[in-house]
């Protein structure tokens, strides 16, 4: 039976081929789910592998949904430690690029606004 850091790296596995959406072999022994799970038809129902199903292994059945949540979270904790935030004079900078271009769209659709109002007043 496979420990728990390899089950928790199949489980990982697993997810990176879904979201790439990787067909055909699995990118190693751990992730042997995987393969079954891309080649089947849009059309199949789909058959969830051991490494997908989080379970309790005292008595073997499905994880609450509570569990499925917290372990969700904890995940999106992680990732967010990974990501790289930009420096104040990066976000500052953005900023004034995102403001200057929501004003000069707004003058662009406010003159082209007036110009078609005037037009449709002239031929009715």
């Amino acid at each position: 039976m496979a420990g728990r850091r390899e089950r928790a790296e199949a489980r990982r596995a697993a997810r990176r081929a879904r979201e790439l959406g990787l067909q055909g072999e699995a990118p190693d022994a751990l992730s042997e789910g995987v393969s079954e799970l891309t080649a089947s038809s849009p059309k199949a129902p789909r058959r969830r592998s051991e490494a997908e199903v989080e379970t309790d292994h005292s008595t073997g059945r499905e994880a609450p949904q509570g569990f499925r949540v917290l372990q969700f979270l904890r995940e999106v904790r992680a990732e967010l430690k990974r990501v790289e935030w930009p420096d104040r004079e990066t976000v500052v900078r953005l900023t004034g690029v995102v403001i200057a271009f929501v004003i000069i769209t707004g003058a662009y659709l406010g003159l082209l606004d007036a110009v078609l109002s005037r037009l449709v007043q002239l031929i009715l």
